[in-house]
């Protein structure tokens, strides 16, 4: 329930880790797991001085020692599916072992073509353009002209950025990690080790999904090589209906395969191996980051996931002291994120959805901004909590890079013990019975690839309407297209997975499909406040039991 980042940057050896586990234990630290940082995991910025060497035999030996020595002392650790961060890359294993793991970007090149002169591509050419018309892709210019020329080129951000499109590219990922760790300790993998935990996949802006214009095609029945420009700068130079929904498709196409690829592979492959897939997107804290990072929508990419998550590393929601306000918005974020993991194991049927929390917050941090920060996300229906975190060893730069730093030689690591079994115990709580609402708040996803007025304009409307309902104390989750297609519609409400949405809270926006709007036309709306207090700081939840209630009630004031 409570589990902690344990970052591996120094020479391990089985004396250290003993040591080390054995003031986790008196610390009441019952749960970690290992994040491994390669010395060539961004050595420019992070020097790390890690041994053995990341995946090698010698590197499973340590880990699988340590797994089970802190199973024997009566800890459930966690695995961790990467060296860094994201995942995918296996801190270049991947891309060793797979060529076409490295990044597809669309590129426009300005060229000058003179007069009776014929254009001639280069290597990795998909289309010419003047302005937005398409051109043959033998052009012969009548005079000098300036022209875009448009090609697809490769290349290796960083070491753990990987193609996520490509089918081929997570088997490899799948082969040098996840069999690397079921061959050694696939015999604990369920009770004893409940879960493997991936970080942050993500495309980036301009991402080509391998062979895309072909499954373009065959998708949505025209040529995408004709709107070309719609990719580029976030679709600035979307006007017309029709580069809209080019844009808006090719966004489609990039999450289906995504999804598809990446998170329906790694979660099946855990299932089929009995251990339970959990991890967070990049950029979740933003209503557009599932368009940033080309996951599309990112609540139906986190229903692929047995315990999804969400990432508070940074001070995406803060202890309100001094007047600040507990949203930080210059993120452009929305306080009531965490309820895209808490929506997607209920519309799933599953009861549990965890954070990671902390791991750049400061040293400044007290407890009290810590059980703030927590309670916070308890209340939006988070219910397992992963702390970052502790360096193993109290020397090197990632001490100093990843705090708050949870050392024995750090003033309060001891009175970590009765805040461990507190969070343990809430956790607990919150996942007893059944979530009270029949509420769901509509994400429009296709607003946000539709262009940068229309993202802002979804990205106000979406964040006030959800802020508003959270201030009414109306329970809700957060639904997509693709969950209110899914839904049953049993004539009272939607029904999908735990959930039955009776009211369907709509905010601003212009691209909802029709089959989307024709289906949720009988429950527009939203339900009736929980409980209205005097104190407009308070914030309720409620967990139905099979006689009673449990009733959760938190201040967010100062």
């Amino acid at each position: 329930d409570v589990t902690y980042m344990w970052i591996w940057n120094v020479p391990v050896t089985k004396e250290l880790v003993d040591r080390e586990l054995l003031e986790y234990k008196k610390a009441g630290i019952n749960s970690l797991y290992i994040v491994p940082l390669p010395k060539d995991f961004r050595p420019e910025s992070i020097r790390t001085f890690l041994e053995p060497e990341y995946m090698t035999e010698e590197f499973l030996d340590i880990v699988e020692y340590t797994v089970r020595k802190s199973i024997e002392l009566g800890m459930k650790p966690w695995l961790y599916d990467e060296g860094g961060w994201p995942s995918g890359g296996a801190c270049g294993i991947t891309f060793r072992q797979n060529p076409g793991a490295k990044l597809k970007f669309l590129e426009k090149r300005k060229i000058t073509l003179r007069g009776d002169k014929r254009f001639y591509p280069e290597d990795g050419f998909v289309a010419l353009f003047r302005g937005k018309k398409r051109l043959p892709d033998n052009y012969i210019a009548a005079g000098d002209v300036e022209l875009d020329a448009y090609y697809i080129t490769e290349r290796i951000n960083d070491l753990n950025r990987v193609d996520y499109t490509d089918e081929s590219v997570i088997d490899t990922f799948i082969n040098n990690t996840y069999e690397k760790y079921k061959e050694r300790l696939g015999d604990l993998f369920g009770d004893s080790l409940p879960i493997i935990f991936t970080d942050e996949p993500g495309l980036m802006r301009d991402s080509i999904a391998t062979d895309e214009f072909a499954l373009f095609e065959k998708r949505f029945g025209y040529d995408l090589r004709n709107f070309l420009y719609v990719i580029e700068d976030s679709g600035k130079l979307c006007e017309t209906e029709e580069e809209i929904q080019a844009r808006i498709d090719h966004g489609i196409l990039l999450g289906e395969l995504f999804k598809k690829n990446t998170f329906e592979k790694l979660s099946n492959w855990c299932e089929n191996a009995g251990i339970y897939f959990s991890g967070h997107l990049d950029i979740d804290n933003r209503p557009h980051g599932g368009m940033v990072k080309c996951t599309f929508s990112m609540i139906d990419a986190l229903r692929s996931f047995h315990v999804p998550a969400v990432d508070l590393i940074w001070e995406q929601i803060r202890y309100p002291y001094g007047g600040r306000v507990p949203l930080d918005d210059e993120t452009l974020g929305f306080g009531f994120f965490p309820r895209l993991a808490s929506s997607a194991a209920r519309q799933c049927g599953r009861n549990v959805s965890a954070t990671e929390s902390l791991g750049i917050f400061g040293d400044g941090l007290t407890h009290d901004e810590i059980r703030y920060v927590t309670n916070y996300q308890i209340m939006r229906g988070i219910n397992a909590v992963n702390y970052g975190s502790i360096t193993l060893g109290k020397s090197r730069a990632s001490c100093l890079l990843t705090r708050p730093n949870f050392r024995p030689e750090k003033p309060g690591f001891y009175n970590m013990k009765e805040f461990n079994e507190y969070f343990a115990r809430l956790c607990y709580l919150a996942r007893l019975g059944y979530v009270v609402g029949d509420t769901a708040i509509y994400m429009p996803c296709r607003d946000y690839w539709a262009g940068p007025d229309a993202v802002d304009d979804a990205n106000i409307s979406f964040k006030e309407l959800g802020t508003a309902l959270e201030e009414k104390n109306i329970p809700f989750d957060i639904i997509d297209d693709a969950g209110i297609l899914m839904a049953e519609d049993t004539g009272d409400g939607l029904k999908l997975g735990d959930a039955i949405y009776r009211h369907i809270a709509v905010p601003d926006c212009k691209y909802m499909p029709y089959d989307v709007k024709e289906k949720i036309a009988p429950y527009l709306g939203q339900g009736k406040s929980e409980y209205n207090f005097k104190n407009k700081n308070l914030r309720s939840m409620t967990r139905k039991l099979s006689k009673d209630v449990l009733f959760f009630v938190f201040n967010e004031g100062e």
